[in-house]
């Protein structure tokens, strides 16, 4: 059960939200880092609760705004985000990849670091999405990754629902 106004929140956070307690949160709050267009990272209680989090342009919607709102900074949203060879960019282009990889993850690091700080003992970390690719050899180990999480999601909410109408 995910309470505190559900209707107010994205059905995407919170089907990632349920599969993420189904799959970690059991015994313990969960931590969940969902990147795409957008970057959201939410805590889900133990029991279940949707407890919020915070929503965060992703690596491809940072570039995008660079490139719209700056008078000649070019459109790089169809390049392959990797770490670069060094944090200093030599170019427009190397900076502005460089910039959009080290605020992704920092900004994953220092919310998640965050969040800990509300929860009693450690929380389980599960990461996905599509935007989450680039960073995965840079998450520690203990966190599970699942590509389809909201997918999960929409499957045990189906589950259940055709578990009910059977009974």
């Amino acid at each position: 059960c995910i309470r505190d106004r559900p209707e107010r929140v994205g059905i995407d956070r919170l089907l990632a939200a349920l599969a993420a307690h189904r799959l970690d949160g059991q015994n313990r709050d969960v931590i969940v880092v969902d990147c795409g267009t957008a970057l959201t990272i939410d805590l889900v209680s133990k029991d279940a609760t949707f407890r919020g989090g915070v929503i965060m342009a992703g690596p491809a919607t940072n570039l995008a705004a660079l490139n719209s709102m700056t008078a000649a900074l070019p459109d790089l949203t169809s390049e392959q985000l990797v770490k670069p060879a060094s944090v200093l960019g030599r170019s427009t282009h190397e900076a502005m990849l460089s910039g959009a990889w080290y605020s992704g993850l920092g900004a994953i690091r220092q919310v998640v670091s965050e969040i800990e700080k509300l929860v009693d003992g450690e929380a389980g970390i599960v990461g996905t999405g599509g935007g989450l690719g680039p960073w995965r050899g840079e998450l520690p180990t203990n966190w599970v990754l699942v590509d389809d999480l909201v997918l999960t999601g929409i499957f045990l909410v189906a589950r259940e629902l055709t578990c009910e109408s059977t009974q």
